[in-house]
Order: C-alpha cells, then structure tokens, then sequence
C-alpha cells in the first residue's frame, strides 16, 4: 500500500508511524515541509483501527480504520 503525506509546514520536520498495541507496525522517514513524501507501508489487517502519530510531534495523532 502507498501512502502520500504532505508537510505544509515550511522547514518544519514531520512524519508518520502507525501504531499497534502501542507498538509501530510502520515509521517513515521524517521529511522539512514544504514537501510530498510516498510511504510505501505493509499490508495491514482489514476490519482495524491502527493509531498513528508525528513521532516528532506526537500531539499529532489520530486514527486510521481499514474497511475492506
């Protein structure tokens, strides 16, 4: 699976891990904004909810749910 994130803050670092149990499944690479990073993430289990987080900014949170 692809995953295309866009950091719109201007030399700010950002990135995303996906969580499981409190373990992460994927980190990717941190990247500055302005800028478009493609994740290329395992495959996942469907009928999930994972967490995900900025690991430099971990306030940056939220969900992702896999429907089938």
């Amino acid at each position: 699976m692809t995953l295309t994130m866009t950091n719109k803050d201007s030399g700010i670092p950002h990135n995303l891990a996906i969580i499981e149990s409190g373990t992460a499944v994927f980190s990717g690479e941190q990247f500055a904004g302005i800028a478009t990073e493609e994740y290329t993430i395992p495959a996942l289990d469907a009928n999930k909810t994972y967490s995900f987080r900025c690991d430099v900014h971990p306030n940056m949170k939220g969900t992702i749910e896999l429907v089938p």
